[in-house]
């Protein structure tokens, strides 16, 4: 998700329950200030909705950045009957990564 369509989320005020790990994490004084100048642009939301969706999109926009390397491997054709070649950079890596982890968490 992008940050504006994360705005526009924040403007019809979600209330979602979140059901996962907790994770303790330490904020300047700075970037505490960004997030209470947030909860009061967007009145209804709390510190962890704010957090919780800005980490939520920061990590969607790292799995958007990891740069794609072509393998050897063709394992498709696209629409034109171009090759489409098997990805051995860090997305895989990364994917395979958190499906050990989502195992392990469950």
């Amino acid at each position: 998700m992008k940050i504006k369509q994360l705005i526009s989320q924040w403007k019809a005020l979600p209330k979602e329950v979140i059901d996962g790990e907790e994770y303790l994490v330490k904020v300047t004084r700075s970037e505490a200030a960004k997030i209470e100048a947030i909860k009061e642009l967007y009145p209804g939301l709390t510190s962890q909705m704010v957090i919780h969706q800005l980490l939520l999109s920061a990590l969607n926009s790292f799995e958007e950045a990891l740069p794609y390397v072509q393998g050897p491997g063709v394992i498709g054709e696209d629409e034109f009957g171009d090759p489409i070649f098997e990805d051995i950079g860090d997305t895989p890596k990364f994917l395979n990564l958190i499906n050990k982890h989502h195992q392990r968490l469950n």
